[in-house]
């Protein structure tokens, strides 16, 4: 992700909504990764604080009401950030795993990340549902309206 958000700022692409969608093929429950910004400048913290929010509504809307916000290591948002461009990391889980990471352990789910049984099995249809509805929502938004 580190050269592909090099090259963002390469063309000056440093004002979009970046979203880094990772891991979503497991669950039902959209998670946006919380990022901290404490040592960031003001500018960016206020840019990235305005796209987090978008994104919380629109993993909200996608989700009914159900999604959660929570620490997770970094994604590939990280590379944009370090390149000085606001971005945010979606990625799901089975509810019944998201109290386990929000009380700090590590859900199921992502103990098979990078392992043989990280494959075709281990996936669930409603989150296939869940990215679609996400997807969707998203094009909305960033339809342009002709004039």
């Amino acid at each position: 992700a580190f050269p592909l958000a090099q090259t963002f700022c390469r063309l000056g692409i440093t004002s979009d909504d970046v979203y880094v969608f990772d891991c979503m093929g497991r669950g039902e429950v959209p998670i946006l990764t919380q990022t901290d910004l404490s040592s960031a400048p003001y500018k960016f913290s206020q840019s990235f604080t305005v796209l987090e929010q978008r994104a919380q509504t629109l993993i909200q809307t996608a989700g009914n009401g159900k999604w959660f916000t929570l620490p997770c290591n970094y994604s590939d948002n990280a590379s944009f950030i370090a390149c000085g461009i606001p971005a945010v990391a979606i990625t799901m889980l089975p509810s019944e795993e998201v109290g386990i990471a929000m009380h700090g352990g590590q859900p199921e789910t992502w103990k098979l990340f990078h392992t043989p049984k990280d494959n075709l099995a281990s996936l669930t249809p409603q989150s296939f549902e869940l990215f679609h509805r996400i997807l969707k929502l998203l094009a909305a938004q960033k339809t342009l309206i002709q004039v």
